[in-house]
């Protein structure tokens, strides 16, 4: 259950905390950072779904199984692996003014909340 409230609430609160500060130089890292941790939590809830079975809450609101499962750690690895690449990418942007410091805010909160 933990596993579950960390890959929901990493992107929620990053994504807020990209809200306020994204237009730092180390929005980008933190960016990476915290999909790294929601690929990290993702490979633990599908380790606990492979070892224990199901896991979810007790009135049937969240369902996570053996095959979802694998939706969920796919679907952090892509967000692990483009906000690594994305790092070099935006910065380049930066550098040749085709972004601003509000775009670059607007950018890193938005892959979070869509994480």
């Amino acid at each position: 259950m933990i596993a579950l409230s960390l890959i929901l609430l990493i992107p929620l609160f990053s994504g807020l905390l990209q809200a306020l500060y994204g237009q730092h130089k180390a929005a980008g890292h933190l960016n990476v950072l915290t999909s790294i941790a929601q690929l990290c939590a993702s490979l633990w809830l599908a380790w606990l779904v492979l070892q224990h079975g199901p896991q979810g809450r007790t009135d049937g609101q969240f369902y996570i199984d053996s095959f979802n499962v694998y939706l969920i750690a796919l679907t952090a690895l892509v967000g692990a692996t483009t906000s690594f690449f994305s790092l070099a990418y935006m910065s380049q942007e930066q550098e040749h003014r085709h972004l601003g410091s509000n775009r670059l805010r607007l950018y890193h909160a938005s892959y979070q909340f869509f994480l």
